[in-house]
């Protein structure tokens, strides 16, 4: 995962994360952080480098019932955040202000290609026009810094402490198998601290306007100092759900 990621119209059509670009040999548990619906979350470090956050996902393979796969939703959600940051820093991006459906959706995402950005410049006084804003930075959001495969046989080697526990998240229960391979993501690992209403309602606001839509309430427990950190509270761009605004 080196370089700014291609913000073409094609490649927003075709959206896929990269692989994280260290050894997954030099992998390090230094510690649980706590568990979701969709995975549980290591500090961890890949040799001398990080800390970093380790989401790895509990299912390892797509459900057979009719049910999002979290892992390429995750993918997904950090594919999108990438493109759009690479978007606007060649430039503001204009979107609509209050999107209600997934075709409002697509319509506020397709502005960040470098076409539609092309054809803004040649518009003037974008800012003025009625039921639109304009884009000129991305808010703060934890970085993703792409996936890897994980052999569970790597569970069983650790002490007791590391190891992923067997949770019960409402009626569904969770665990892992050292038999399974299984997805992970990588982000920054943010520290705790105090949650700034006014920063959250600013964050979730943004991932609306982008297209996200909430599938779970935006607890406390998911954001820190202002970041999102627990992504399962945002489903994909609205083009795999609907949208539905939920800040409360």
């Amino acid at each position: 995962m080196i370089g700014p990621p291609g913000c073409t119209g094609r490649d927003l059509q075709t959206l896929r994360h990269r692989r994280f670009a260290l050894d997954p040999a030099t992998l390090v548990f230094k510690e649980r952080i706590d568990g979701g619906l969709d995975g549980y979350v290591w500090k961890v470090y890949f040799g001398d480098a990080g800390p970093f956050a380790l989401k790895v996902f509990w299912d390892a393979a797509p459900p057979e019932f009719y049910h999002y796969y979290a892992p390429q939703q995750e993918c997904h959600n950090a594919a999108v955040l990438q493109k759009m940051a690479a978007a606007v820093a060649s430039g503001p991006v204009l979107i609509y202000n209050a999107p209600e459906t997934k075709e409002d959706a697509l319509s506020n995402f397709y502005p960040y290609s470098d076409e539609s950005r092309l054809a803004q410049k040649s518009v003037e006084n974008l800012e003025t026009m009625d039921g639109t804003r304009l884009i000129s930075s991305i808010l703060r959001m934890v970085q993703c810094h792409g996936w890897l495969r994980l052999s569970g046989s790597v569970f069983p080697t650790l002490p007791l402490s590391l190891r992923p526990p067997s949770m019960k998240v409402g009626k569904i229960q969770r665990s892992m198998s050292s038999r399974k391979e299984y997805i992970a993501l990588v982000y920054e690992l943010v520290e705790d601290g105090e949650n700034l209403p006014a920063a959250v309602e600013e964050v979730a606001d943004f991932l609306w306007c982008a297209g996200f839509s909430h599938t779970l309430s935006p607890a406390a427990r998911n954001w820190k100092i202002g970041v999102l950190v627990i992504w399962e509270i945002s489903s994909t761009l609205a083009v795999f759900g609907g949208s539905n605004r939920s800040t409360e």
